[in-house]
């Protein structure tokens, strides 16, 4: 239906909006990976992404952000798998970012570490609103 195909079209221009102010990314292999910024910014979202040609491996990580002389962390799980993005409960500001898996069945392959910030985009409102 015509008002379906309306509401898809309005959800994927919503993501297109929250995923196109990349501010870093980085890739790498084992147990830590780090993403330095060109300076401190501010984002929202962050987005894991393992290579899976070999499997899942990740089975326990934790995101840090450097927030002034401190590790904070902002984000945890259990698996990344494909791809897992965290959508965090407000901007964090930081200039450095690691990922630390602390448990895994073989060697973390991680095919994507990258920090965005959607801001007050319609969708983000309209989420905190159900919230």
């Amino acid at each position: 239906p015509e008002a379906d195909a309306r509401r898809c079209a309005e959800f994927g221009q919503a993501i297109r909006r929250i995923f196109e102010n990349c501010l870093g990314a980085t890739h790498g292999n084992g147990n830590r990976i780090d993403l330095e910024l060109d300076g401190p910014a501010a984002f929202d979202h962050i987005v894991l992404q393992e290579d899976i040609r070999e499997g899942e491996r990740v089975r326990e990580y934790v995101v840090e952000a450097r927030v002034g002389d401190r590790w904070k962390t902002i984000a945890t799980g259990t698996c990344i798998g494909h791809k897992r993005i965290h959508r965090l409960d407000g901007p964090v500001t930081a200039g450095h970012v690691r990922l630390k898996i602390h448990a895994s069945t073989a060697t973390p392959m991680i095919r994507r570490l990258a920090v965005y910030r959607a801001g007050g985009t319609k969708m983000n409102a309209e989420a905190e609103a159900r919230d």
